[in-house]
């Protein structure tokens, strides 16, 4: 385990961190698999598109039989998308390490909740 983090770290040099391979690699390490080799943004961004993210994870990021099953036999996606969700939100401790996409939605969210505490909201 302490081997695969340091892996991590060394990924994460040089890389505008965050990113989604880094988030990625983050949650993979915290289920307890071995990473198989380096991957860069450009091998993610490029094939995510066209592969389902489970088979992606198990045939190209793990090295090994994983801990417990990333995709579904059926369709190749995320087998436990809800549980996966969350452990890929547990990686996620800062509001700046969230895609540009993904802060736009969050504000929108929270923009759109009813304040509970006016004077204590902070919309913007």
């Amino acid at each position: 385990m302490l081997q695969q983090k340091f892996h991590l770290r060394l990924y994460i040099l040089g890389s505008n961190f965050p990113s989604p391979r880094c988030i990625l690699l983050q949650t993979i390490i915290a289920r307890g698999d071995t990473l198989r080799d380096r991957l860069n943004d450009k091998t993610v961004e490029s094939k995510l598109p066209d592969v389902a993210l489970g088979d992606f994870i198990q045939s190209k990021v793990i090295l090994g039989e994983p801990k417990r099953k990333y995709h579904s036999t059926d369709s190749g996606t995320i087998a436990d998308k809800p549980r996966f969700a969350k452990e890929v939100c547990e990686q996620i401790t800062n509001f700046n390490e969230l895609s540009p996409e993904a802060k736009k939605l969050t504000k929108s969210i929270f923009n759109f909740i009813p304040p509970k505490y006016p004077a204590a909201s902070a919309r913007g």
